[in-house]
């Protein structure tokens, strides 16, 4: 059995050719740190499209499974993971037809999806509204419809986090496609509602941050004291739904840190922030009044 993720990714790619050199390649061309790394490689990841590589994977797989019968690769009923790295990632899935009324959901990675087999790939592409923030959620931000293209077996196309989202529509017996994701570009994810392509809601991309937005949360709830330095610390943190988080639970529990942590989030970069320690001080400024 392998130790980590890495350890798997190795496995494969000793036994995968393609998937090695693609690794290898991909790895070289991001280390460049170039904003555009990134698209550059769209060769690297058609070669691999057109290889064997996934076959041969595939193949690998089952062989080990065989060996192994409590070997278990990352994977769903309909999806094998195949690398997750901070740089990038790579997905196997197969993908089903459409879902009439199925919202859609913005891009947090650039995207590349290439076709396998002999299925075909339908992609409704839309426009993002330009000149916005991400992490700034807006229900009057609206998409609009660029059209719609076809992918057949072994054809690649790009799309990118912040100006594309993209819905697939896959054969009905499913389309079988690679997915190429680079590290996550976005802090949010916007939801849209498909008949009128207005946002509905948004929520974190990042598990992580997820995570430790329902912590701060739950600190709040318990009411436990030893957590006023954990809960101090997050309302410094880059996501401005953690430090929001963190401010609420740290009323709770220190009343008067919290009400100093308010009084400094009134210019904190984010507006919900800064608007809703505005509203809570005006609040807490009522009741001392009516006291």
């Amino acid at each position: 059995m392998f130790s980590s993720i890495t350890d798997l990714v190795v496995w494969r790619a000793e036994r995968v050719p393609a998937l090695k050199a693609f690794l290898r390649d991909v790895s070289n061309e991001l280390s460049s740190g170039h904003p555009d790394a990134f698209w550059a490689c769209a060769p690297i990841f058609e070669a691999l499209v057109q290889s064997n590589a996934v076959r041969d994977l595939v193949r690998a797989e089952i062989e080990r499974a065989a060996e192994e019968p409590l070997y278990a690769p990352p994977s769903s009923a309909e999806a094998l993971s195949i690398v997750d790295m901070r740089e990038f990632s790579l997905l196997l899935k197969l993908v089903r037809p459409a879902t009439p009324g199925e919202q859609l959901h913005s891009l947090s990675e650039h995207l590349y999806a290439g076709v396998l087999g002999s299925g075909r790939l339908s992609v409704d592409v839309y426009g993002e509204a330009p000149g916005y923030r991400n992490d700034v959620f807006d229900r009057t931000r609206r998409l609009r419809a660029e059209g719609m293209l076809t992918l057949g077996p072994r054809e690649v196309a790009g799309f990118r986090a912040g100006e594309q989202l993209v819905h697939f529509d896959g054969s009905p017996e499913g389309t079988l496609t690679l997915f190429f994701m680079s590290s996550a570009v976005q802090r949010l994810r916007w939801v849209y509602d498909p008949s009128t392509l207005k946002a509905v809601r948004a929520h974190a991309c990042d598990r992580t941050e997820s995570r430790l937005d329902f912590v701060a949360a739950a600190l709040g709830e318990l009411g436990a004291a030893e957590s006023i330095p954990a809960l101090d610390q997050l309302c410094e943190h880059p996501a401005h739904f953690v430090r929001w988080s963190a401010l609420r639970s740290l009323l709770r529990v220190d009343f008067d840190r919290g009400v100093g942590r308010l009084t400094e989030a009134q210019r904190d970069d984010h507006p919900h922030v800064r608007n809703g320690a505005q509203r809570a001080l005006a609040r807490l400024e009522a009741r001392r009044s009516e006291a």
